[in-house]
């Protein structure tokens, strides 16, 4: 820990954490968008799987309504990206050249905004944060979904989706900035009876179920919105209607959160943090190092 967080300094004003889900993670996306229009933008986010994609998108200077485009063009279950092998029907590397096309950097330390990506490392059975190097590689493994996405090497260790071991990574970033903001699309329902009609729909409760229990503390550490209803959407929709509604879904969800009276002030507070965030960091900065601002050189800023 340095000095400056044993003073209660916090790097970030804003951070936001995004879940995974598949498709249903362009619901993040209308998320993004609401935010936007109120002025309000991340100063670092954490992600994991489809919400890593997201994430990443943005981080590299895409809008939401780019993000939507961008992947309504990427046909992810179009015959050119199968892998014809038997570790998964899709080719993480085959989908991982279709999005680089869509990023100013191949680095993390090239991005506009900071972004922290979760993986689940195969190999060595835990999970494993990005935040440095190279971001291809590990933006793929996040998103490797099991069973339908072919894992990804990484020097010497196999990685796979981080959604199997923490699927709401808010706990990567909560410490380090001043407000926190996610959303999740994975909450834990009763199923009906003869509600699971094909593997894939075995495979993602399972996944639910593993993840639940761990990560409720990550959900109510910041305040997260999660879609009514969000549920009934299956995580690898393709239809472009489908898609287009879940950006929708995600923006209303997330204006009908903060329409609440107590999250709406929780919003007005961020505004105004991150207003004033340039206006303290140099004062605290300065005082830390034993120099004070005269109200001569305030007038120089």
């Amino acid at each position: 820990m340095n000095s400056f967080s044993l003073l209660g300094y916090k790097k970030y004003n804003l951070g936001i954490t995004f879940s995974g889900g598949g498709a249903k993670c362009l619901a993040q996306a209308g998320f993004l968008q609401y935010l936007l229009e109120q002025g309000i933008k991340p100063d670092i986010i954490s992600g994991v799987s489809g919400g890593a994609i997201v994430a990443a998108l943005y981080a590299s200077g895409n809008s939401p309504k780019e993000i939507l485009d961008i992947l309504l063009s990427i046909r992810i279950f179009s015959l050119r990206n199968f892998s014809f092998n038997r570790l998964g029907l899709i080719s993480s590397a085959k989908i991982s050249l279709l999005l680089n096309k869509h990023f100013s950097t191949s680095t993390f330390e090239g991005l506009k905004t900071p972004i922290k990506i979760a993986v689940t490392n195969l190999t060595k059975g835990k999970i494993e944060i990005f935040s440095t190097g190279e971001i291809i590689r590990p933006l793929a493994a996040s998103f490797a979904y099991p069973g339908i996405f072919t894992p990804v090497k990484i020097g010497q260790e196999i990685y796979a989706d981080g959604g199997i071991l923490n699927n709401y990574p808010s706990d990567l970033i909560c410490n380090i900035a001043k407000h926190n903001v996610g959303m999740y699309l994975a909450p834990l329902k009763q199923l009906e009876v003869g509600s699971l009609h094909n593997s894939l729909d075995v495979i993602e409760r399972i996944l639910q179920i593993n993840s639940n229990t761990s990560i409720q503390s990550n959900i109510k550490k910041i305040s997260t919105v999660i879609p009514f209803q969000i549920n009934k959407w299956r995580p690898f929709s393709t239809k472009p209607e489908q898609l287009k509604q879940l950006f929708n879904l995600g923006y209303n969800a997330t204006k009908e959160h903060f329409s609440n009276a107590c999250n709406f002030n929780y919003l007005l507070k961020i505004k105004k943090s991150s207003n004033d965030a340039k206006k303290q960091i140099l004062p605290k900065f300065l005082k830390f190092f034993g120099t004070q601002i005269t109200p001569r050189d305030q007038s120089y800023r």
